[in-house]
Formats: C-alpha cells, sequence, structure tokens
C-alpha cells in the first residue's frame, strides 16, 4: 500500500510542488479544474501523472507544463520539433481555438497515464486511447475534420 498525503494548495504552490515530486520520481494525483481539455478531461477528474518516460515525449501525450511563467496545465502535445541542441512541443488544449505556443522539453514535467471519473479509470497508455489522443493532436493542428 502507498502512502497518499492529501493537501489543498493554489497554482503556484502547485507548479512547484508537482514539479518536484515528478523529478525525484514519484507519481503525482490531483483534481482537474477547469474545460480546456473537454471531453477528454472534465472539470473534477482525478489524473495521475507519471515523469516522462526516458524523457519521450510523443504527439498526442497529455501533458502538465508551464507554458508561461506562473501557469501551469495540462494539454495535449500536438507536434514536436527537434534541432541538434533541444526539443520542443506545441501543446493545446483539446476544447481550445489557439495552441499555447512551443514549450521547451524542460518545462514539461509529467505525463498524464490515468483519469479516474466518477470511480472508473480511463489508462492513458492504452494503445486504442494513445491511437485516439494521436488523431485528436492531429485535429487540433486543423488536419482533421469530423461531421
Amino acid at each position: 500500500m502507498t502512502d497518499q498525503l492529501h493537501l489543498a494548495c493554489d497554482g503556484p504552490v502547485f507548479a512547484e510542488l508537482s514539479a518536484e515530486i515528478l523529478q525525484l520520481g514519484n507519481l503525482v494525483r490531483f483534481q482537474a479544474q477547469g474545460t480546456s481539455m473537454h471531453p477528454l478531461i472534465r472539470n473534477n477528474d482525478i489524473l495521475l501523472l507519471s515523469p516522462t518516460v526516458n524523457g519521450k515525449i510523443n504527439v498526442g501525450d497529455v501533458v502538465l507544463c508551464n507554458p508561461h511563467p506562473g501557469r501551469t496545465v495540462v494539454h495535449r502535445v500536438i507536434k514536436t520539433r527537434t534541432t541538434k541542441h533541444f526539443r520542443q512541443y506545441l501543446i493545446k488544449g483539446d476544447h481550445l481555438s489557439h495552441d499555447d505556443g512551443w514549450i521547451a522539453h524542460e518545462q514539461v514535467h509529467g505525463q498524464v497515464i490515468a483519469i479516474e471519473r466518477d470511480g472508473n479509470p480511463i489508462d492513458m497508455q492504452n494503445p486504442v486511447v494513445r491511437i485516439l489522443g494521436f488523431f485528436a493532436a492531429l485535429k487540433s493542428r486543423g488536419h482533421l475534420r469530423f461531421g
């Protein structure tokens, strides 16, 4: 059995604390607030995050990051770009009309590995869910149109 610590904290404190916990190799579980990732993540869903595995982040992954100082979000990676010296990600909320801009790898703190809604888990590592995430990223980039 694992020990769980329940804390209530505001945005800046949460950002710093969760980043540090993930950096130490631990999981973070928290209650989502907002609708930017609707319908995948809904207000009050419980999210389980892990540190990124071997620093590997792919298009379609949903990550906890700081796109701007003092702002922490859980949004989807819709594009990646790599040069000789750095790796960057373009992130966007599924329910938003605009992206958050390009962020550096160091601004990504963890990856959503599970969502709990009404006591029911959604495994974000499930191959079907990963494929759906990839198509959601393409849709967010404007490459797919539905309906």
